[in-house]
């Protein structure tokens, strides 16, 4: 699993083990991945290169196995044929690849393509049949977000937001659009209520209303309280207020 920090721009690279995601290490962007991608799920707001490798003189494969999902800024394909063999959704808002490069999905495969890939060659010439891994209502809402805040947001940090606690027109929060658009307002005004969040306001030099949110709480602490009922009343009382406020019509 890949996922940008919102802080500093950089990636994280976290490892399912015993049912958790471990971090591995940060890097540098751009996300390159060679040869080959075997279940692997890639969010980020940065450049993804998948770059393909064979023999001296021949042409370049690149192929991806398993579930997949990679959802980025850009894409950019160095290779001349992309093999596709599982279930695989892309999602760009930009592509660049070479004009010659051409799509090679096996007998089972599923794919699904989102942002500029939805209409450009070639990734045109294999429809779609996957649909879109986020937006489903059917998980436990308040533990998805908050396990994607663990792994996206700033510990002790700040993020800018709109006064309603809407997400401002930056990249690297447009994973709160795409997954959590009326949970993730709702859980910043129940922090700032609960004084587990400060706020404050301000106005940018075009005019545009801010506020800053100060977190005053560790989000490790509420996936620990949300997994352990007797650990941290405090935290298990605005839990509930959460799920309330967010499961509230």
């Amino acid at each position: 699993m890949v996922r940008s920090n919102v802080d500093d721009g950089s990636v994280r690279v976290l490892i399912m083990r015993d049912g958790d995601d471990e971090p591995l290490f940060d890097a540098v962007p751009p996300v390159s991945l060679f040869a080959q991608v075997r279940k692997c799920n890639i969010d980020v707001s940065a450049t993804v290169k998948l770059v393909g490798q064979g023999p001296s003189g021949a042409a370049s494969r690149f192929t991806i196995h398993g579930s997949i999902t990679i959802i980025c800024d850009a894409l950019e394909v160095l290779a001349d044929a992309l093999i596709l063999d599982g279930e695989i959704w892309i999602e760009s808002e930009s592509v660049v690849s070479p004009p010659r490069v051409r799509l090679f999905p096996k007998e089972k495969a599923r794919v699904g393509w989102g942002g500029r890939l939805a209409t450009t060659f070639p990734w045109t010439q294999v429809p779609s049949t996957l649909p879109p891994p986020y937006g489903r209502p059917d998980g436990d809402v308040v533990a998805e977000m908050i396990a994607e805040c663990v792994r996206r947001l700033p510990a002790g940090g700040v993020i800018t937001l709109t006064p309603g606690f809407g997400v401002p027109d930056d990249v690297r929060m447009r994973w709160v659009s795409r997954e959590f658009p009326t949970a993730f307002p709702r859980l910043m005004a129940a922090m700032k209520e609960a004084e587990l969040a400060s706020v404050d306001e301000s106005v940018s030099a075009h005019g545009e209303r801010k506020v800053r949110v100060h977190f005053n709480v560790a989000w490790n602490d509420l996936e620990r309280a949300l997994v352990e009922p007797a650990w941290n009343p405090r935290l298990q009382t605005f839990l509930r207020e959460v799920r309330r406020k967010i499961t509230a019509r």
